[in-house]
């Protein structure tokens, strides 16, 4: 009777292990693909730069001169933020920017549910930058990202939120650009 119950038991114990692995080796490989899939057309990270004092002008220069081409607090970088769980701000968006998938876990597996969820905001978001790079404010309360010579994203922390703003130059040459784009698209 012990003997019989012993064996029920270690089968019993073997056929969860066995079923648990299996679910866990399928998660894996769903896992691996996304992974994959969201790396594909992903940069590689973006450098933090310290603003220079010329950088810090120019800054100063686009808020002036430049034309905004919308500027909102809480919009969707923020929305996305706070999608994956993270507060809206100019740290967090820089971390989420830079957030690399990292490699399954058998053992963590709330970390693979969050390291997707990261993963797809970050593929959400993805700014073109010129420089592969988000120049930030000595205080890191401000982000700039050069999309083109002509065009810039700027993020500020503000008590309201994340400030999302995109200038771009006012100019015959922008004007130009914008009219050839918008003949090819043929609208």
């Amino acid at each position: 009777m012990k003997k019989s119950s012993l064996f029920i038991f270690i089968i019993l114990f073997v056929v969860g292990v066995l079923i648990w692995f299996i679910l866990c080796f399928n998660a894996k490989v769903k896992y691996d693909r996304a992974r994959q899939s969201l790396l594909a057309g992903q940069p590689e990270p973006y450098k933090v730069v310290q603003m220079t004092p010329e950088m810090s002008s120019l800054l100063d220069e686009i808020k002036k001169d430049w034309v905004k081409q919308y500027s909102e607090t809480d919009g969707p970088y923020a929305d996305t933020l706070r999608l994956v769980g993270l507060e809206p701000t100019v740290e967090n968006l820089i971390y989420l920017l830079n957030y690399e998938m990292p490699d399954y876990s058998f053992f963590y597996l709330w970390r693979n549910k969050k390291a997707l969820i990261m993963g797809q905001g970050k593929a959400l978001l993805l700014p073109i930058s010129i420089d592969a790079a988000i120049h930030v404010t000595e205080n890191e309360s401000t982000a700039m990202i050069r999309a083109t010579k002509t065009a810039v994203q700027i993020f500020s922390d503000t008590v309201g939120g994340l400030k999302e703003s995109m200038y771009y130059v006012a100019g015959e040459n922008s004007k130009q650009e914008g009219t050839i784009k918008h003949n090819q698209n043929g609208q």
